[in-house]
Order: structure tokens, then sequence, then C-alpha cells
């Protein structure tokens, strides 16, 4: 039993997250890579070997992975920087098969076939056809390049490209460079060497006639570009193009300087960023270690002490009180109640109550309730105010009107018929508050702690998601080589970096949310005078449902019988006190004592429910109040269905938008890729 509770609460669920993680990066590699199309190098070597005469003979092992990829190549933008590239010559390692030279630039190329030609956008291409979709592969690529030292008077330069930035499409794990001079520099000091691209990189002088590059993770994009600049003559025979008759070398070591400063910068600027995240972060640490402390403070405050009264004949805050108020507090368990779920009731009470006070009168004309406005709205508190003025909204200014005006009003004036109810609603609950019956910051508290556990899941699979993820895209080969093609090495690091730095964060916050679930049971909503109050109301209503089941009862008069009605509506228990009043006064409620006149004015609340003369004009079923209550359900529900059929119908657009980016200065451009 013990194992199997294990089971589901800990190994089910993180089976549940390798599998949908297992599934999600499946379909991002997939779906992400045009035709599952990829080339991973695990290495990448240069040998380029200066000539004396200025060119160089470079020599490139490619060991590659390849999926779906028919030809490889490498491009060159050409330029006047150097002169031509000659003795292209392409080998299969693997196989020992030196490539045939086809001659023309062709999209795919013939297996055991290579090109070195222009291609249609006008750059110089070295491609060669693999013949086989998918599979590891270690080709030797080998070129002349003309011209590419330079000579000034005071120095001379080699400055290349091997990766021009944006060309390479292709990843490698491990890229390595040597450069071999022409011949030795008598003083090592008098050979500058520069690396750009990658600042996980390293360039080293290996000795007097060698220089040697390394980079680890080279990611997709990225460029690779080699600068030495030495004030001997290494190089004796370079080329009268390549000759510039000025000196340049000190400029060369500012260009160099300033564009070193201008990464340092970069690095000290993130450096500064990673900082200020980490103080965020321990900020936002010490907050949520505050809530709990305060939390915990919360959980520890006395308990709320229970009466369970279970009668009670009286109305709390008499002539205070409002029908909505009681309702709300008898709906009440510490959380907001929707508007929704107690308008109905709420209104119809209210309407009720507006009569008892003669700010309104009630009647019946056939089947029809009447109303009429026939005093002002002084001396009302906030949320009967709110049911006034729907009501003269309603009636439009008519004297007198019926109360389904109330359902046309809806059906017109849809957004501001919800924003009433909304408004007598909220009133309400307003008013509870600032009568210190309902804890405002408690009852926040409450809703925090109840969506605790949804937040607690969602946040521990949402990290653990990504965690399986991740690990599974730099562990599995399969799923390893096709998310670096896509997103470079950089971002993998990245994330590895972040998902070790939000994890304290990621784990306080759980205890907090855990530890609100825990202590929901102990946060009291309700002050000790809000609870009583509840208790009180609640009383009520049973009395008035229980009434006629009482054995010692005391016989209210008419007066109060009035008022009990107007709350028992708010209950929606009307017609049972409407029953138990007749049979407490049968001899009133018959048709020959309400042709007086002054039985309705001194009654006018009995008048409306009760009169047997309306009741028997209508039907012996006929109930007024439910009238009052089926209309404005009706209304409420148009209202809502008017909003619902006016949002479907709205429609939206969407544009675009354009950017740019910063250009350093050209240099001879090498990229690589496949297809």
């Amino acid at each position: 039993m013990k194992n199997n509770k294990i089971f589901k609460k800990y190994i089910f669920p993180l089976l549940i997250v390798l599998i949908i993680s297992f599934i999600s990066l499946f379909i991002f590699v997939v779906g992400s890579v045009e035709e599952n199309r990829y080339q991973y190098l695990n290495n990448i070597e240069y040998n380029v070997k200066i000539n004396d005469d200025g060119s160089m003979r470079v020599t490139e092992i490619w060991d590659i992975y390849t999926s779906n990829t028919t030809t490889l190549f490498k491009t060159f933008d050409k330029s006047d920087k150097y002169g031509e590239i000659t003795n292209v010559s392409v080998k299969d390692l693997d196989n020992d098969i030196i490539f045939s030279d086809y001659e023309t630039w062709v999209y795919y190329a013939p297996e055991n076939y290579y090109y070195a030609d222009d291609n249609k956008e006008g750059d110089f291409e070295i491609g060669w056809g693999l013949g086989e979709n998918s599979k590891k592969r270690k080709f030797q690529v080998s070129y002349t390049v003309t011209d590419v030292m330079s000579q000034y008077s005071d120095c001379q330069e080699f400055y290349w490209q091997f990766l021009g930035k944006g060309k390479n499409s292709v990843p490698a794990d491990k890229v390595k460079g040597t450069i071999t001079l022409p011949k030795e520099v008598s003083n090592l000091e008098n050979l500058k060497i520069w690396a750009h691209g990658e600042v996980n990189g390293n360039i080293n002088k290996v000795d007097n006639k060698t220089v040697e590059f390394t980079i680890d993770k080279l990611s997709p994009k990225a460029m690779i570009e080699v600068r030495l600049v030495t004030k001997e003559n290494i190089a004796e025979n370079i080329s009268i193009l390549k000759t510039k008759y000025f000196n340049y070398y000190n400029a060369i070591l500012k260009e160099e300087k300033a564009w070193s400063d201008e990464t340092n910068q970069e690095i000290t600027e993130n450096r500064l960023m990673i900082k200020i995240l980490i103080g965020i972060e321990l900020l936002i640490i010490l907050i949520i270690v505050i809530k709990i402390i305060l939390l915990i403070n919360k959980s520890k405050q006395k308990g709320i002490e229970k009466h369970n009264l279970k009668y009670y004949r009286d109305f709390p805050r008499e002539n205070e009180s409002t029908p909505s108020e009681a309702l709300y507090m008898t709906k009440y368990d510490k959380k907001r109640i929707e508007a929704s779920l107690v308008q109905r009731n709420a209104i119809a009470s209210t309407i009720l109550d507006l009569c008892l006070k003669k700010k309104i009168e009630l009647s019946i004309n056939e089947k029809d309730t009447m109303v009429k406005i026939i005093s002002g709205p002084e001396g009302l508190k906030s949320d009967e105010l709110e049911v006034y003025e729907l009501l003269k909204k309603a009636g439009n200014k008519d004297e007198i009107f019926k109360i389904e005006e109330l359902n046309k009003y809806a059906k017109k004036k849809y957004y501001q018929y919800s924003s009433s109810i909304n408004k007598i609603i909220n009133s309400t609950r307003e008013n509870l508050y600032n009568l210190k019956l309902i804890d405002k910051a408690n009852e926040k508290t409450y809703l925090k702690g109840e969506s605790a556990q949804t937040k607690y899941s969602f946040l521990k699979y949402s990290y653990i998601f990504v965690v399986v993820t991740h690990l599974l895209a730099i562990i599995i080969p399969f799923f390893k080589r096709r998310v670096i093609y896509n997103t470079g090495f950089g971002f993998t690091t990245n994330l590895t970096y972040f998902l070790i730095a939000i994890l304290p964060l990621v784990l306080i916050k759980l205890y907090y949310l855990k530890k609100q679930e825990k202590i929901l049971g102990n946060i009291a909503v309700l002050t000790q005078q809000g609870n009583d109050e509840k208790e009180q109301w609640i009383g009520l209503k049973n009395y008035l449902k229980d009434y006629s089941l009482l054995k010692e009862k005391d016989i209210p008069d008419l007066v109060l019988w009035e008022k009990y009605l107007v709350y028992a509506t708010a209950f929606g228990i009307s017609e049972k006190v409407i029953e138990s009043m007749k049979a407490t006064y049968p001899e009133v409620f018959v048709k020959e004592n309400w042709n007086d006149e002054e039985m309705a004015r001194k009654y006018p609340l009995l008048n409306y429910a009760c009169n047997p003369i309306y009741i028997h004009n209508n039907e012996s079923n006929y109930s007024p109040i439910a009238n009052i209550d089926s209309n404005v359900s009706k209304a409420y529900h148009t209202s809502m269905t008017e909003i619902a059929a006016h949002q479907s119908s709205s429609s939206g657009g969407s544009g675009g938008g354009f950017s740019g980016g910063r250009r350093r200065r050209w240099r001879p451009v090498a990229g690589m890729g496949g297809r």
C-alpha cells in the first residue's frame, strides 16, 4: 500500500513529465529543422601554411554528423582583399577517396564529386556530394588563397576570417586552428596576434613560427577571425597589389585596443547585469521569507468562538442591515461570492424592502407586477441605492411601469445592467468590510491559499518539465545535435545556468505555496463579530423556515411579518413564510378585510404579496414575489446572453514590424553549411 502511494504521488507524475518532455522535444527538433536536415561538427581543424609570396595553403578537416544532407559546402565572399582560390581538393578520409572535380556549381553535388565555382548568389563556393543521407563522416578540404598578406611600410599583416558572422549554419563542439608562418620571427615580441568572434576562444604563440587558436562550443552564426601583425618581414615576395606605402602598425594596435575595450566593456556590463539579477532574486527570496513569517503568525491567531445558534428571531443590526447583506452573510464561506450566485434573491428582496420603506409602490395588474417610484433615495445604503437607481433606469421616467421593463432594459443596455448588478453585490461586500464583519486581508490570504495547490503543482512540474527536457536535449545525441543546430551552444549553456540560479527561488516559493495550503483551515476570514452575525442570520432563517414546527413561539404582529417576508425572500423561503403567516392570522387574510384601503396603506408589502383580491383575480397558485424573482432572473440572463453575443462578433487584426542591427567593418568572409 505504501509503495503504491509513493508511485502515485511521485513516480507516476515524473514518468508523465518524462514522456511529455520526450514528445515535446521530438516535435521541436523534427518540426524546427527543415525536412529534419541538420549538420553538426564534432570538431573542425584548420591547418594554414602562409607562403613566402603572401598566399596561404589551407587544409580543413571536418569531423561531422549529417542528417538528410546530400551536399556539404563552404562559401567565400568575393573581394579585392585577397586574390584567387585555387588548387581545390576534397577527400573522404573514412574511405580514402579523392573526389573528382564536377567543374561547375550545382545545387546538389553528385556522390564523390566536388565543385569550386561561383554560386547563384555570386559567392565562391566549394561543395561536395555525400551520397548517403545520414552518417558520421570525416572529410579533408584543401585550397590555396593568393594574396592574403598585406605589406605596409612598417609591418606585415595577415587578416583572415575563417567563418563570417551569420554565414555559418553548422555548430561545432571543438575548433582548432594552426597557422604556420613562412619563416620564424627573430623576436617573438614583434609578433602580435588577435582573434575575433567567440569570447570562449583562445589564441597562442606556440613558437617563433606557429600560432594556434582553439574554440570550444562554436554556435551557428558565430564568427572566427584571426589577425597576425609583425614588424619583421616574414614573407619576402608579397604581391605589389597588396603593398601599401604608409605606416599602419600603430593604427592596427589602436584599432585592436578599441575592439578589446569594447569587448571588455560588454563583459563588465554582463557581469553587472548578472549581479543585479542575483540581487533581485535575493530580494524576492527575502520578500517570500517575510511572507512566510507573516503567514505563520496569521495561522497562530486566536480562533473564532462559535455559538452554534440554531434559532434567532431578531434582526442583526436592526434598522441598519439590508437584505443583500443578510443574504451575503448566510452564503459567505471565506471567499468572495460571485454576483451571479446571489443577484436574484438580493435584488428581489431589496425591491420588497424598498416597498416596505415606502420608496416604491408595488401592485398587480392582471399578472403583471407594477412598480411606481413614490419618494427619493434619501436614507438608503449603497446597495439599496443601486437597486433603486436600476428601477428608475428601467422605468425610463414613466410614473408607473411593469417589472418586466427590467428585461427590456437589460436587452438594450446589457453592459450597464451587468455593471449595476456587480455594483450591488460589490457595495454589499464593501459594507461588510467597513463594518469589520469580514477581514479583507484574511480573505485575500485565503483566496491565495485556496489556489496554492494549483500554483504549487504548476510551478513544480513546470520546472521539472524544463529541467527534464533540457537534460534530454543535452544528453541524448539525437536531440543534442538537432537542438544545438537550431539554438546554438550559448542557449543551452545559459539555460543550464539559469535553471541552477533560480532553483533557490523555486524551492522557497514552493515552500511558501505549500504553507499557504496547509494553514487554510486556520485562517479566520470572518471576524468574531462577523461570525456572530452570520450565526444570527442563519438562526433567523431557521426560525422562519421552521416557525410552524416550533411548539413555543411568540406571535409576531403583521408589521414584523412584513419585514420577515423581505428577509425570507433573500433566504429563498418566502412562500414558506407566507404559509406560516396565513396560518397564524387566518382571519386577516380574507377578501373582505382587503376591501378597506386602510389595510393596503398600512401593510403595503402584505397588500402586494398576500392580498386575496389580487390572488383571486389571477390564479390560486399565483405568487407575486415569484413574479419579481423570475423577472429579475430573466433580466440578468438576458444581459449575459447579449454580452456574450456581442463579444463573439468582435474582430481584430495584426501587423508586422522591422528591426536592424550593428555592422562591423567588412573582412574576407567564409561560411559553411549543407543541403
